[in-house]
């Protein structure tokens, strides 16, 4: 049994990409743009489609969390403010990797929607350290802009870990915030 007590401010979408807010992804073709008009920031398009259609289609809120991103093609994340999508560098942004990751001339949202988000695991992981495994401290807990030199400051729990699943190694680099030693990872699917 763990014990979750995660006493950290909520991060909105406005703070995690306040210095590149101004960015923006690939404009929205007009069957997305006649629903992207009439929805809400913060709701999915199926909540002005006629017949629910859309729902992976979503207009984000600048005063709320970002919404999962997924991996799916039709799947969208629209500015709140301009019929765009956002852009890449948001993305990786909003799903906690660093700004400098290497996504291999991948697809940044399909990488990015098929991956863990770093800065989750980093707090499962160091909840892990502390209660079950008795080391570690209290993370230094990551929020907003990082990049991968920031690894190196890391303070090490003396712990290591293999990451399964571990897709595009957002969990891996959770892994290595809170301070493990990633020894190895797998993953079934070569695009990742």
């Amino acid at each position: 049994l763990m014990e979750l007590n995660f006493n950290e401010p909520t991060i909105n979408v406005i703070d995690a990409i306040k210095d590149i807010e101004n960015q923006r992804g690939k404009p929205l073709s007009y069957s997305f743009y006649r629903w992207w008009k009439d929805c809400e920031p913060g709701k999915s398009f199926s909540s002005v489609h006629p017949k629910g259609s859309y729902f992976n289609a979503y207009k984000i809120s600048p005063n709320n969390p970002c919404p999962t991103i997924i991996a799916s093609s039709g799947a969208k994340l629209t500015h709140w403010g301009e019929p765009n999508e956002i852009s890449d560098q948001q993305i990786i942004r909003l799903q906690s990797f660093p700004d400098d990751y290497k996504f291999l001339n991948k697809d940044v949202k399909y990488f990015c929607g098929m991956s863990v988000p770093p800065f989750m695991t980093q707090r499962l992981a160091g909840q892990i350290a502390q209660q079950h495994l008795g080391v570690g401290e209290p993370a230094d807990l990551k929020t907003g802009a990082w990049n991968l030199s920031d690894l190196k400051d890391v303070k090490k729990n003396g712990k290591k870990v293999l990451s399964i699943f571990a897709c595009g190694g957002g969990s891996t680099m959770g892994y290595k915030l809170a301070g493990f030693d990633v020894i190895c990872a797998v993953e079934i699917d070569p695009e990742m």
